[in-house]
This record gives structure tokens, sequence and C-alpha cells, in this order.
């Protein structure tokens, strides 16, 4: 991920800089934490596709850390608040979340 010179549209409003670990929302750029970056990074990969809730913990945090699901509702509330842009990230009850616009 990082090192790649890539901006993934999301839509007409957010980019998401992969090179900088950036949102770009109306083209102000939002500061996000690793975590934040890796969980948005992983559903954006899977626009409007369920990602289960294990691949994203495993994917944003290090192997063998033990992350409860209400931890990664934390990062997805604060993604929430930062998108706010027409994109929405939904709770798939007993199965994951997906972006989708």
């Amino acid at each position: 991920m990082v090192g790649t010179a890539e901006v993934l549209k999301l839509n007409d409003r957010l980019l998401l800089d992969v090179q900088f670990e950036n949102l770009i929302k109306d083209g102000i750029i939002l500061s996000l934490s690793k975590i934040e970056f890796r969980i948005l990074y992983c559903l954006t990969m899977n626009k409007n596709r369920i990602v289960p809730f294990h691949t994203l913990i495993h994917f944003a945090w290090k192997q063998g850390s033990t992350v409860t699901r209400n931890e990664l509702y934390v990062y997805i509330t604060k993604l929430r608040k930062k998108l706010d842009a027409g994109m929405k990230i939904i709770c798939i009850r007993n199965k994951g979340y997906m972006i989708t616009d």
C-alpha cells in the first residue's frame, strides 16, 4: 500500500490517497490513523461487497492482535463522521461491513 502513487476515487467529493494515507474531502486533506486508513482501504477495494468482521480486523491490525468487534466499531464510527459525503459504511448484521454510495 504505502509507497504507491495511487489515488482512489470514492465518489465526486471523496478521494483516498494511498501514498500518504489521507482522505481528501472536497479538496481538503483529512488525516487518518493507520487503522482508519487500513479499514477504509479494505472497504474501498471491496466497494458494494460485504467485508467480514474478521477480514477487516486481520487487515487493519497486526496478526495475533486480540481486537474485538467493539473496537472495530469505534473506528468505523470515526470513519463515518469523516466520510459524510454520500458514502455510507453499512453494518450487515452478523456478517460484516460494506461501503456504498
